[in-house]
């Protein structure tokens, strides 16, 4: 992606997560703006809620992301308890 890129859209189908490889995304909400840098991953709340999309990302820099699709999630999390409950840990977090 490059700069301004939007990467998803608020009110979308949740049906992947990205993983930050290169680069900064911005990740805004009705209530928060937060910058996103590689090591960061985002998205996966739609996935374990089954919910559309509650927030915009954007690129802020040119990036490079890892798309993980649902059903690879799935099999990630259920061969991987410990990927699985990372993920959750940072996601509950996140929520406050």
């Amino acid at each position: 992606f490059k700069p301004s890129d939007v990467i998803v859209r608020r009110g979308e189908h949740a049906d992947c997560m990205f993983f930050i490889l290169s680069g900064e995304v911005e990740v805004a909400s009705s209530h928060r703006r937060s910058r996103l840098r590689s090591g960061d991953f985002f998205g996966e709340m739609g996935l374990i809620t089954e919910q559309k999309r509650t927030f915009t990302a954007t690129a802020r820099s040119r990036c490079q992301l890892m798309v993980l699709q649902k059903t690879d999630f799935l099999h990630l999390i259920t061969e991987n308890p410990d990927v699985g409950r990372t993920i959750l840990r940072l996601a509950s977090e996140r929520l406050g």
